[in-house]
């Protein structure tokens, strides 16, 4: 993805929101292949830098490590345990383990690790089969180490910036189980140099993201990084590309998704934001898909609201799984997908007789409660949107 930088017009605006940023982050460092050796071992890792999660204390704590090269990713777990707790029968709400889930997308690797202890072996019945595990007991706890293929990672590619990661310790005593958890982004120092470079260019502090995460979004493989701070969208891979908002104010942004409207993999950005000219204000929302190039191509635009002085129109606008399919022989099945459902609401001032405004040409005018269509479906196949009729 080139670098791409435009003042796009109102009709492309938006931000993308998140409930909540990722409370913890660690950068990876890159290293030359068959670096490290899985023998659950630390003394391959002297010199890289550890994040402590949150929630540790002088019995119960950890250090997360990881690298990663052309073909894995590494990870190294010092856990500190006056105690570990393990049985044969490996019981996960009853005894000590690890666990880690990564994903580049929607789905996700999961793994569950029993650390040996004593005469009770490792249980590694939770393992994938690609990847290569092994702990060792040291004075204060247990060292772990994993190697990830990053093939295996569903939505991984070479340009992919960071994995979605949670990092646990389960801790039991016999009786309950503590779990110590580091849950945020992977993030590759490759990737970590372009995040800087974007950071200086754009002039966006990191206290003003308001998101950070992963979508596939463009037509190239894997996902990318979506930004959003201050009155900037960004998107970042091997490269970076960001646009400034034409809006007074994020206020005006309403409500940002990002959905996989066609049910192929790659998500749309629908944005519901408002804006103001005239002596009047109006509410669209967009839809958008990135092309290869960086740009943002709409799909769809339409207005849910109008107003000018006292008077107001109102739609509603929703979004709908597609509808679930029966096929002979099989069970229910959902087909993946969206519907964006639009109604109108009642007038306020307005009427048949006084209204008088014309059609914007940037989005489809909004529904007319007096008119013969108070209702529309949109359905959407491979980028393009149509009307259901």
């Amino acid at each position: 993805m080139k670098r791409h930088l435009a003042l796009w017009a109102a009709a492309l605006s938006l931000v993308i929101y998140t409930s909540a940023a990722a409370a913890e982050s660690h950068t990876c460092t890159h290293v030359e292949d068959d670096q490290f050796s899985i023998d659950g071992m630390l003394d391959d890792w002297k010199g890289f830098r550890g994040k402590r999660p949150a929630g540790g204390n002088v019995d119960r704590d950890f250090v997360l490590r990881c690298a990663y090269d052309a073909e894995h990713l590494y990870m190294s777990i010092n856990i500190r345990d006056d105690r570990v707790f393990r049985t044969r029968r490996a019981r996960a709400n009853f005894e000590d383990s690890i666990t880690v889930h990564l994903s580049a997308g929607k789905k996700v690797v999961k793994l569950r690790y029993f650390p040996g202890s004593g005469r009770t072996k490792p249980n590694r019945k939770g393992v994938p089969k690609s990847v290569e595990v092994e702990d060792s007991l040291q004075p204060k706890g247990l060292s772990f180490e994993a190697a990830f293929e990053l093939s295996k990672i569903p939505g991984w590619a070479p340009s992919v910036p960071m994995l979605n990661a949670t990092v646990a310790y389960h801790d039991s005593d016999g009786k309950r189980i503590d779990t110590i958890k580091f849950a945020g982004p992977l993030h590759f120092s490759a990737a970590a140099s372009t995040y800087r470079s974007f950071l200086r260019a754009s002039r966006l502090r990191k206290k003003n993201i308001r998101l950070d995460v992963l979508a596939d979004v463009d037509p190239g493989k894997g996902v990318e990084r979506v930004i959003v701070g201050g009155t900037l969208i960004a998107i970042l891979s091997e490269s970076y590309t960001w646009m400034n908002l034409p809006v007074a104010s994020v206020r005006d942004i309403l409500d940002v998704k990002v959905v996989d409207l066609s049910g192929d993999g790659r998500s749309s950005i629908i944005a519901h934001y408002r804006q103001s000219g005239n002596g009047g204000v109006r509410e669209i929302v967009s839809v958008w898909q990135v092309k290869g190039n960086g740009e943002f191509e709409t799909i769809l635009a339409f207005e849910v609201a109008k107003s000018m002085g006292g008077n107001k129109l109102r739609s509603s606008w929703k979004l709908v799984p597609k509808p679930v399919k029966r096929k002979r022989g099989k069970r229910k099945r959902r087909t993946k997908g969206f519907t964006i459902h639009i109604e109108a609401g009642a007038a306020v001032g307005w009427d048949e007789d006084n209204y008088f405004e014309r059609p914007a040409p940037d989005a489809k005018p909004i529904l007319l409660p007096w008119s013969d269509n108070t209702t529309a479906v949109w359905s959407f196949d491979g980028g393009i949107a149509t009307l259901a009729e």
